[in-house]
Parts: C-alpha cells; structure tokens; sequence
C-alpha cells in the first residue's frame, strides 16, 4: 500500500469512507449543539426520527435481495423501485406525513387522474 505523506493507507478506499463518515457525523453534531446553544431550538423532531426509522427495513431487505441476484442495469432498476416502494410503505406506516406532505400527494394525484390525453413525450 502506498503512503500519503507520513501515513500508512492500510484501509484505502473503505478507510477513507469511514474517515468521512465519522468526519460528517461529527460535523452534524457540532451544527445540533450550537443550534441549540445559541438559537434555542432543536432542529430534529420526532416525526423526523420516525421517517428516518423507517428506512432501516427496506434497507435491509434490499442488503438481502441485492445478494440474490447478479448486478446489472435491470437488477438496479429493479431494487431500486423495489427500496422506494417499501419505504414509502414504511412511512405511511410510522405516520410520517404530515397535513403538507398529504396535502401535496393529494394534487399530484389529482393531476395525474385528470390529464385526459395520454403525454406526448416528442
């Protein structure tokens, strides 16, 4: 492995993703206690929490399918419709839309229902 400056790069890339995670991860922390400190607020809620719950089980299950089948285009097409319909299924589950997000669902669907011609794509 070769060396950066004075450094042993034993890790490569994986360590520089883990040097990043934590890095970003510290950072995030530093911003949540000064905006408490200094602002007075806490800018996570709970419903926050919840929706960020919710993605752990279609992560998981995608962690699962991905090591059944062979990588290509199609197979990523397909896990990733697969991730967002099982998340989506997941926040409707912990509750997490608010009146806004509904409110928002509600016009895109009423949209799609009321296009009468079909959507000329030339």
């Amino acid at each position: 492995m070769p060396k950066i400056l004075f450094l042993d790069n034993e890790l490569g890339i994986v360590g520089a993703a883990i040097a990043t995670l934590i890095s970003v991860t510290l950072f995030n922390l530093l911003f949540l206690f000064q905006s408490k400190r200094f602002l007075s607020i806490i800018p996570l809620r709970r419903k926050m929490l919840s929706i960020s719950l919710a993605v752990i089980i279609p992560m998981l299950i995608m962690v699962y399918v991905k090591s059944l089948l062979i990588i290509n285009i199609f197979s990523i097409m397909l896990l990733s419709l697969l991730f967002f319909i099982l998340y989506l299924i997941s926040v409707i589950l912990v509750k997490g839309f608010d009146k806004n997000d509904l409110f928002i669902l509600k016009n895109i669907k009423r949209k799609i229902l009321s296009q009468k011609t079909p959507i000329d794509f030339s």
